[in-house]
């Protein structure tokens, strides 16, 4: 009886450092007053705790360990670059000069 209780204290230990409130309430309607002392009969020691072993491996698997993948969601295919550019717009589109006006709307403040 006594491992059992060894057990049940190191299983409530690893779910009270999984600092998770929903877990710790569970842990406690499954262990009555938190303790393990009070319950003297070893088949309800054993199932309390396999509950509190079942609730710690729930919690420890949980959505914090999926794996996300860097994809979007919107697009399955890749962008593809078709030719070959280095520049953004095509030379001829771009003006020689800039106006005072442009220069001012995309300056700093001090500036």
């Amino acid at each position: 009886m006594e491992s059992c209780r060894n057990e049940i204290r190191q299983i409530n230990r690893n779910i009270r450092r999984l600092n998770c409130a929903d877990a710790i309430n569970e842990a406690q309607d499954i262990l009555p007053d938190g303790r393990s002392a009070v319950v003297k009969d070893l088949p309800a020691l054993k199932e309390i705790r396999d509950g509190l072993l079942a609730l710690e491996n729930a919690f420890k698997t949980g959505p914090r360990s999926e794996e996300f993948s860097d994809q979007t969601e919107e697009y399955d295919v890749p962008i593809v670059q078709t030719k070959q550019s280095k520049f953004l717009y095509e030379p001829d589109a771009v003006s020689d000069h800039v106006t005072l006006e442009q220069a001012n709307t995309i300056a700093a403040e001090p500036f």
